[in-house]
């Protein structure tokens, strides 16, 4: 709602708010109350346009966004009641005039409805004063005898601006009709819809449209079907008139169609262009569903002159395709319709050039969780009694679960990482190494050089000339303002010397002779003065030392360390003082995180860096990375300091700084392959420490495989930053990478193409692969992924014997029972079979073959070297094993460790291999209700969740009164577990967390009970549940008694469980309410 997009509705406007003419009476609608803001309007910043919603719940919304005073984006709203007992599904069909001045929704029937809706200046009036948006200034609605199919508004002559033209088009009997209302704003819309129109018949090949498109000229339209294109003029002066004309689609289908048909034109959308040409011409993109772009220019005389084929968008298209205007072309922006969308420049004379891309938005078909087990993950598992729910989560951080969906159909189909973390963009490559500059030089240190540059001068000297000892190498070094600290190794040991540069002059401040081997040295303050940070390693003791400078060059008090003592999992402070008070390091103890403890190493390997991170007159934190995968953030002040650890993994941890001066405290780490990033620092907590943590994860869209990151440093004075990025440079290897960081965490999924349609997924820890089914062209392969770089390991081949009777392979496209059109696969699963001692890993495919029947089909795979011209690399090799074909469609797969369990039709039937031939044989067998959509073996019983029922639990080992062959049935649970949804929709019904939502708990009549129907509730809301947390409005929601009764009976079975305080009266519900907080913590955690 607002000027048109594609031209100004004021001729000669460019780009200023362009008035729309409105009738001398406008009043305010009376009796309207059901608006509600977002938030309250501020006066002169009302919007050009606004965005107009129609919810199935009967409101109309109307929304802007605006600055607060926080200067943060807010949506400013208001909502108007539609008559939802004529409207089925109001909003399936919704269009808007192009003066902005009437609305019409349409439902899937035989009704509409339209809205005379207020001017803008009108609603930026209201704004300005305080008045409450009331957009909407009266509607009509109309019933039709037959199924609206289309509806639009058409573009009045450029004389006749005030002419509204509505055109529907009308199915009933096989016979389309199209039917027209036209009328002067301002009419009265009660007299405009009195009666209904007959219309015009349209012939056979016109009947159905998939698109009408109206035309700023000659009042016309474009009708588009699935074989003809036309133009259809004269509408208003009588019968309409058809031209037809050829669109530039000379080829059949585009790489990108996945279908049987030839493809579809999908939508349109018109460019901006100056109002006066819209007088005589328009132009057009018209998208097909294969991606393919048509220009088409149109004029008043003759009509359609030019349809131009534009190339490829290399995406699907379904309605989701629009036009944008830049000041040197056009921007086209399409999201796939089952793939990743697509951002394309299009600039005069020039080819499409595509820009951007928009993240796949298909349904997730599958997922698989790629999880690296770790020690402290598998104690915790066996040991949860006596940790809280959301203890148990936070401390599930530092596994390495990795979450995979296959989406996507076609070409463009493929198996997504869901990653969410800090997204840093790869730029611009370099590999050659720059010298690192201060504010008035450059100061460059390798393993036997200082060099020193400045505008007049220019100094270079060797570390056997500083040192005097030709044997001497600096093995690490730290630069900070005009100081430079060396660690230098000879044949003597490890020596410390601090250089200060004059210019480009260089000098030595201060020489330590340091006992072991250092790993590891930073410059910083301590207690306001300069200080040499250190890490060491002697006989297997970790420590970290400090010393301090006076202005003499001489330490002004005795050097200190922290060892990290061999076989402890805290630190112990060491003075050289013999008078220290050591009792100090039990109350450490004491107060050290839970997290800290429980993350805590065995032992502490070497320091590998250490920076500063906070220093002040009385305390310094550093965070320190160890080659053991922690880092620690060690606070050290008068009489003591304190720790906390977070664990990065098993390889060493690097840690770099990357916040400026004057910044909050930025910590990057870097380990093995991965990046994270330390965020809100703390110096108030106890231990001081970094509160946030966050995956960072370098994308490049050239190049899918993830460099491994050795150094980060922050680029400042070089690159300009964007607001809510840093600019940074990462090593990787020989090369250096120019990165734009994001500085708020996001979403950052990962594609891996598999150049189909993925239809199932899994992860073998044993191959180390994804393992998923590929369906190109309707025929089903099986094929394993590398999980880095997602490249394709296949190698399949078929099983059979030489002459000798020995077994030998032989490469084939596809394994026995796949590679057959038609075959549709709906479970992969893996099964770790034993028997006779011996263990082996197969994999189980099921699915729906020929005529209905059902297929299991089970694969063996292994591992094998494979050699090509690059070098050595990996492959998996597989082939098939066993099968066996059912009399129906598979539903569900399962296994144990001597069987596996097929649910086809309404039957369970567990299957064993045979011994003596090799082939799975009928062993167990029951008769279900419903399909089983699932099953797992728990304890040593057969869980099933069946379609239509509740859980069933089979016993499937022990015997039956129903015969040998039958499972009985232990348990079926009818009843539903309904608490999370009661409180859901409760929320709904709130105006505070839901204001848009339908009916209110005021309406006497609502029930929160959720329905039993599926397909009216098949999952809970996390956002609007996680509004009741951060909101702690469960008090609000439970205001009627009656739902607080029902609140309490769904928690009964927990507070047995929890050992609650018994409540004082029986309507204390203080514990209640806290337990329920503590349930939505845990369900909230975040996955990623």
């Amino acid at each position: 709602m607002g000027p048109s997009s594609a031209y100004a509705t004021d001729r000669g406007d460019t780009g200023e708010d362009a008035p729309v003419k409105t009738e001398e009476d406008d009043t305010e609608m009376a009796g309207v109350n059901s608006t509600h803001f977002v938030r309250q309007n501020i006066p002169g910043q009302f919007p050009q346009n606004l965005l107009i919603l129609a919810l199935e719940n009967g409101m109309l919304l109307f929304l802007y966004v605006q600055q607060g005073p926080a200067g943060n984006w807010e949506f400013v709203s208001s909502q108007h009641p539609m008559p939802r007992n004529r409207l089925v599904h109001p909003g399936f069909h919704m269009t808007i005039d192009p003066s902005s001045s009437y609305l019409t929704l349409a439902c899937v029937e035989d009704h509409f409805i339209t809205f005379e809706l207020e001017s803008m200046e009108n609603l930026r009036l209201q704004c300005m004063r305080g008045h409450r948006l009331e957009p909407v200034r009266s509607s009509r609605a109309r019933g039709m005898s037959g199924i609206i199919h289309k509806i639009e508004y058409l573009h009045p002559s450029p004389e006749n601006d005030y002419h509204v033209i509505l055109l529907l088009i009308v199915v009933k009997d096989q016979t389309s009709r199209l039917v027209l209302y036209e009328w002067e704003q301002g009419d009265n819309l009660r007299r405009v819809f009195a009666g209904e129109r007959g219309g015009h018949k349209l012939a056979d090949e016109y009947r159905l449209p998939l698109l009408i498109i109206p035309l700023t000229v000659r009042n016309a339209f474009l009708i588009v079907t699935e074989n003809v294109t036309a133009t259809c003029t004269g509408i208003l002066q009588g019968s309409p008139s058809f031209e037809p004309f050829e669109l530039e689609d000379k080829l059949p289908s585009t790489e990108y169609h996945d279908g049987t048909v030839k493809p579809l034109w999908t939508s349109w959308s018109r460019p901006y262009r100056e109002y006066q040409y819209h007088t005589d011409h328009d132009v057009l993109y018209l998208a097909r569903e294969d991606g393919l772009l048509n220009l088409l220019d149109i004029s008043e005389d003759p009509g359609v002159e030019v349809a131009y084929n534009m190339g490829s968008l290399e995406c699907t298209i379904d309605s989701a395709f629009t036009c944008m205007y830049d000041t040197v072309g056009d921007v086209l922006i399409a999201g796939g319709n089952c793939c990743a969308g697509t951002i394309c420049s299009v600039e005069p004379r020039r080819q499409l050039e595509r820009v951007g891309t928009i993240p796949n938005w298909s349904p997730a078909t599958d997922i698989a969780i790629a999880c690296e087990s770790t020690r402290e993950s598998e104690d915790l598992a066996r040991d949860t009694r006596n940790t809280s729910l959301l203890d148990r989560r936070r401390s599930a951080f530092g596994r390495s679960d990795r979450i995979f969906v296959s989406s996507g159909r076609g070409k463009l189909g493929g198996v997504t990482e869901l990653r969410h973390g800090i997204q840093a963009k790869i730029g611009q490559v370099a590999e050659t190494l720059a010298a690192q500059g201060t504010d008035d030089a450059i100061i460059q240190v390798t393993t036997s050089f200082i060099i020193v540059v400045t505008s007049p001068d220019t100094s270079r000297k060797s570390v056997q000339e500083i040192t005097g000892d030709s044997t001497a190498t600096i093995t690490h070094a730290s630069i900070q303002d005009n100081l430079i600290a060396l660690a230098v190794h000879s044949q003597s040991g490890f020596a410390i010397r601090v250089l200060i540069t004059d210019g480009a002059m260089l000098s030595t401040r201060a020489t330590y002779e340091v006992e072991g081997e250092v790993t590891c040295l930073a410059l910083g303050r301590l207690a306001s003065e300069i200080a040499v940070f250190l890490g060491t390693l002697q006989a297997q003791t970790v420590t970290l030392a400090t010393y301090t400078l006076n202005e003499l060059g001489a330490p002004t008090i005795a050097p200190e360390s922290i060892e990290f003592g061999a076989g402890k999992s805290i630190l112990r402070r060491i003075f050289a003082s013999a008078a220290t008070d050591l009792r100090g390091v039990d109350t450490l103890n004491a107060r050290m995180d839970r997290r800290s403890s429980v993350n805590g190493p065995e032992s502490v390997e070497a320091l590998t860096s250490i920076i500063s991170v906070n220093e002040g007159p009385q305390q310094t934190t550093l965070a320190v990375g160890t080659r053991s995968g922690h880092v620690f953030t060690v606070r050290m002040q008068a009489g003591g300091y304190e720790t906390y650890s977070h664990k990065f993994g098993a390889s060493p941890a690097q840690v770099f700084p990357i916040s400026g001066p004057g910044e909050p405290s930025l910590i990057m780490v870097c380990n093995n392959f991965h990046l994270a990033m330390m965020t809100n620092f703390s110096a108030d907590d106890q231990p001081a420490r970094f509160r946030s943590l966050h995956r960072v994860f370098p994308t490049d869209p050239n190049d899918p495989i993830a460099p491994s990151i050795n150094s980060v440093a922050r680029i400042r004075r070089q690159i300009p930053e964007e607001e809510g990025t840093l600019n940074l440079a990462m090593i990787a290897g020989n090369r250096i990478l120019f990165t734009q960081l994001q500085r708020q965490p996001q979403p950052v999924p990962r594609h891996i193409p598999v150049g189909g349609t993925p239809a199932k997924i899994l992860y073998s820890s044993r191959l180390e692969a994804l393992v998923t089914v590929v369906s190109r062209r309707g025929i089903p392969s099986l094929h394993f992924l590398d999980l880095e770089t997602g490249s394709d390991l296949s190698h399949p081949v078929k099983e059979t014997k030489d002459e000798n009777g020995e077994r030998k392979f032989m490469d084939t496209d596809y394994i026995d029972c796949l590679g057959a059109p038609g075959t549709r696969i709906i479970s992969l699963s893996d099964w770790r079979y034993q028997h006779g001692g011996r263990t082996w890993e197969w994999i189980v495919i099921a699915g729906k073959v020929r005529d209905d029947e059902g297929l299991l089909l089970v694969v063996s795979a292994e591992p094998e070297r494979h050699h090509t011209v690059e070098g050595p690399s990996r492959r998996v090799r597989f082939w098939s094993r066993l099968k066996r074909l059912v009399e129906a469609p598979v539903w569900s797969v399962t296994t144990d460790e001597h069987g596996v369990f097929i649910c086809f039709g309404l039957n369970i039937h567990y299957l064993q291999v045979n011994p003596a031939d090799k082939k799975l044989r009928l062993v167990k067998e029951f008769e279900l209700l419903s399909p089983a959509a699932w099953m797992q073996v728990v304890d040593g019983r057969l869980h099933v969740a069946t379609t239509k029922h509740s859980l069933m639990i089979l016993d499937y080992k022990g015997e039956s009164t129903l015969g040998e062959n039958q499972m009985v049935l232990l348990h079926s649970d009818p009843v539903a577990r309904t608490s999370i949804h009661s409180i859901e929709n409760l929320a709904m019904a709130s105006s505070t967390i839901c204001p848009h939502t339908y009916p209110s708990v005021a309406h006497g009549d609502f029930d929160p009970e959720p329905q039993l129907s599926p397909k009216h509730r098949m999952h809970v809301d996390g956002d609007i549940l996680q509004r009741c947390l951060d909101r702690r409005m469960l008090e609000n929601l439970m205001s009627n008694p009656e739902h607080v009764t029902r609140f309490r009976v769904f928690l009964q079975a927990l507070v047995e469980n929890q050992d609650m305080p018994a409540p004082q009266t029986s309507d204390d519900n203080t514990e209640y309410f806290k337990l329920a907080y503590r349930v939505l913590e845990y369900y909230l955690a975040p996955v990623l």
